[in-house]
């Protein structure tokens, strides 16, 4: 996620990373978060983590990660729920920029059992 930080900051996409840590464990997530190279701001959401969860989609269930792309008017245009890769969240993107409608959700099931993707 900070390559595509990185290579679209340039025509106005911002990244902001969201923890749903604790609080108290701000200051060591923006350390990791600056390690890895992305640039402030980043978030920690506020307890309970439940009115966090609500806000951002109520089908939500509260699995990490996930990714969302927001327009300008703060309208959410794509949710990912669960890890995504750069090959398509690039597309998404690309189509976003260029100005063409956008909207959408990406749901990754796993099976009973099952805890990695990979």
């Amino acid at each position: 996620m900070s390559q595509i930080a990185k290579t679209y900051a340039s025509r106005g996409l911002n990244v902001v990373l969201v923890s749903v840590d604790e609080p108290e464990d701000q200051t060591r997530l923006t350390k990791i978060a600056s390690d890895l190279g992305f640039v402030p701001p980043t978030w920690v959401a506020m307890q309970p983590l439940s009115a966090f969860k609500w806000a951002i989609d109520q089908k939500w269930k509260g699995n990490i990660p996930i990714t969302l792309l927001y327009d300008v008017q703060g309208k959410r245009r794509f949710f990912w729920d669960g890890p995504v890769e750069t090959a398509e969240l690039v597309p998404v993107i690309e189509d976003f920029l260029a100005g063409k409608p956008v909207q959408g959700e990406k749901h990754f099931e796993l099976s009973a059992g099952i805890t990695d993707p990979h």
